[in-house]
Order: structure tokens, then sequence, then C-alpha cells
């Protein structure tokens, strides 16, 4: 019998996390598949460790992962692919706004021959904020980069064992795992979802974070800001020169030069401006360039429980033994 693998990142959802057990233990009743459930603690402050290993303790199809600090949602995303036995591994969140009740759909389109299904969030109530800076984010990335995303598509996603394989020999350390499923290829299908609120808590991702992992994606799969910087620095470059004949003539002719000084000001603010934003785009670029330089891994394993050593040739994060 197949067996199905669901990495699940958590952060401070000791709430959350026995509630999402019960529900997929139910969701999985009906399924002719064998399961596991791998937490990934990434760093919590409250007791949603010691939850995940309560629950081990009971059921061994429950297992957990304590990192070291918080290294975000995609290492700790990354980490439970890393230990996941499964035919096909499932991502989700632990706040159950990705809904069990979904999972087998995902099954069902894996099973038709899919090998990445991929959640789609409908379109619900969301602030204004949060519909422009998401909608901003995928129009953005689809302009500037060559691997298409789908408006609303999430972490929430199913990946078959031929897909694992292929991205665990990425050596990239800072990855945009949605850019990465989206280049790969292999056949892809799509599963659409309403995402229902959060049970407890509030959301982890912060405008800070969601801003990061903008950037993270943009710069990991296109150079198109740095030519478009370019062609920027050209068109002012032309302007320049155009503005300069433009007195030179006015000067033949007997004209009197401009005495006011707005628009030099104008030109000398926004020529800075310009020159500013090309430094940031090329030093968002170098910053990554220095992150992969350094070859850390992505993720350091405090603990585990329930889960036997993963096979040394995985190029996994580092492993610690606690004290």
């Amino acid at each position: 019998m197949k067996t199905v693998s669901l990495a699940v990142p958590a952060f401070n959802e000791e709430e959350n996390v026995p509630l999402l057990c019960q529900e997929i233990s139910r969701v999985f009743s009906g399924v002719d598949l064998d399961w596991e459930i791998i937490f990934v603690d990434d760093g919590s402050t409250d007791r949603t460790f010691e939850v995940i290993s309560r629950l081990a303790r009971k059921d061994s199809r429950i297992k957990g992962i304590r990192l070291s600090r918080n290294f975000g949602h995609q290492a700790a995303i990354l980490a439970g692919i890393h230990h996941a036995k499964g035919d096909c591994v499932i991502s989700m969140d632990c706040d159950l706004q990705h809904p069990p009740s979904r999972l087998p759909d995902f099954i069902q389109e894996w099973r038709s021959g899919s090998q990445i299904v991929i959640g789609i969030r409908e379109a619900q109530k969301e602030t204004f904020f949060k519909r422009l800076s998401s909608g901003s984010f995928y129009r953005l990335y689809n302009l500037l980069t060559a691997q298409k995303l789908e408006m609303h598509s999430a972490d929430f996603r199913l990946l078959d064992r031929s897909v694992i394989n292929q991205l665990l020999c990425f050596p990239e350390s800072d990855i945009f795992l949605r850019g990465v499923v989206s280049w790969v290829g292999f056949r892809l299908s799509y599963v659409r979802y309403a995402q229902p609120p959060r049970k407890h808590g509030d959301s982890k991702y912060s405008l800070s974070k969601m801003i990061k992992l903008a950037l993270k994606g943009t710069v990991s799969f296109s150079s198109r800001p740095l030519y478009l910087a370019l062609a920027m620095g050209g068109v002012f470059i032309a302007f320049s020169i155009a503005y300069a004949a433009y007195i030179l003539c006015d000067w033949c002719l007997g004209g009197k030069p401009v005495t006011g000084w707005a628009s030099i000001i104008f030109l000398i603010l926004i020529a800075t401006g310009f020159q500013l934003l090309s430094l940031g785009v090329i030093g968002v670029y170098v910053a990554s360039l220095f992150e992969e330089a350094k070859r850390r891994p992505r993720f350091i394993v405090w603990e585990s429980v329930g889960l036997e050593e993963p096979p040394a040739e995985r190029p996994e994060g580092k492993r610690i033994t606690p004290k």
C-alpha cells in the first residue's frame, strides 16, 4: 500500500496542532492509503513541540522535528520533505487554512497521473491591502520571470516522489519553493479551495516577511530587473542629452539661459533617485549571491520524535544532538 506524507511547518501553533491531527485522521479514515504527519517546529516559543511529542507517543503516524531556531516557512517545509518517506508529500500549513477536507482531491489528482498538484485559493473576503499586495506580487513576478505562477497559488501542494527526488538535489541555500516547483516541469494539475479562517492565533506572516519572500522569488528566477535598471539609465541619459541640445540651440538663437532652480533641482533629485534605485536592485542580487556563496545549511535539526535518521546522501541541513 502506498504512503502519503504530510509536511506541516508550525510556529507557535500549540492550539492548532491537535485540531489538525484530528481532522487529518478523520479524512484519511476513508482513504485506502498509509499516511504520516511530519510536524516541523520552526523555533516556536510556546509548547508546540511538547504537544507534537505527546501526540507522537500516542500515534506512530505522527512525527515531529524541532529546529534550533526560526529558519522560516520555506526551510521548515523542506525539513519536512527531507524526512518524508511517502510516495508523495503534501505540504500544508498548521493553522487549518489549508483545509484537510480537500486532501482526497489532491490524492485523486495524483492517482490520475499528476506529479504536482497545487492548491489555488478561491476568491474570498480580504482586506484591500491584502488583495492589492497579493495580486501585485503575482503580476509582477509573472512579468519579470519566465516561470509563471498561477494567481493565488499556495504552499498547499502535493509532490510525487519523482519530483521530491529532483527537488532534494537542488543546492540552493535560500530556495523559493513555488518557483522551483514551477521550474522542474512534470505533469501538473490544480485543486481549488476556499480558505477558512484561522481556528486559533494570528498569522505569523508579517508584511516584512511577505516582501522578503517576493524579493527572493523574483531574484531567484529573473535577471530582468538588472536589465530594466540599465534601460532606465539609457532613457535618462538620452533625456539629458536632448535637454542639453535644447539649451544649446536656445542659446544660439539668442535666448537667455534659464535662471530658475526648480528644473535643475528636479532633474538632480530624479537622477539621484534613479541611481539609488539601480544600486538597490544590484544590491539585492549581490546579497543573494553572498548568501549562496556561504553554503550554510538550510536548517538545523535540534531534536526529533518518531523519526529515523534520513539517508546520508540527502543534502539536508545539519543535525545537532540536544544536551
